[in-house]
């Protein structure tokens, strides 16, 4: 029973984003912001919703820090810190409940453990919109493209550098706390 409710509300929910994205084409047009906007919203909750029924993941390769950000200079150029305070207090931490820190040590692999999920999931998210986009540039619609992409950066892009950005700070916690060779003696 449980896996045709799943099978029922991947269905539901696929027609459902799919009737709301052919609305607001022909209400709005691709080409418009508003559509832009819409399709980056309306494929946020398809991916949110599917994710009630599957996990969105990479390979571990993936969430691995890579050299050019394991001091977060670059997230930081980018504009993060202004992305984190936004999101991290105010209305806009309602979308991300279960990625606050406790201040325990054990809690910091559960809490990677949602940073991987959210941050899968953007990405999901990001390549699905980079898909509509590129159906744009094949149409010669290089402002559709534009505001498809600009929206998703904003809405997709930023929460995974944050999740990559929030990654190395919590590796640099594990690593403080670890004790080293020499104080071991």
């Amino acid at each position: 029973m449980r896996i045709i409710k799943q099978v029922l509300l991947v269905i539901v929910a696929t027609a459902g984003v799919a009737y709301l994205l052919t609305w607001s084409t022909d209400h709005f047009g691709f080409r418009s912001p508003v559509f832009a906007f819409l399709a980056n919203l309306l494929i946020i909750a398809w991916i949110v919703i599917l994710g009630q029924t599957m996990v969105f993941t990479f390979p571990p390769r993936y969430f691995s820090v890579k050299r050019f950000e394991r001091n977060g200079r670059l997230y930081e150029m980018l504009g993060i810190k202004i992305f984190k305070k936004l999101v991290g207090r105010g209305p806009l931490s309602i979308f991300s409940p279960t990625l606050r820190f406790t201040g325990r040590k054990s809690a910091l692999s559960s809490l990677e453990n949602e940073m991987r999920k959210a941050e899968a999931g953007h990405l999901t998210i990001f390549l699905v919109i980079l898909l509509f986009a590129g159906m744009a540039m094949v149409r010669g619609w290089f402002d559709a493209a534009g505001w498809l992409l600009l929206f998703s950066i904003i809405l997709n892009g930023y929460p995974i550098m944050l999740q990559r950005y929030n990654r190395i700070q919590i590796y640099r916690i594990v690593n403080k706390r670890k004790p080293t060779k020499k104080s071991k003696k």
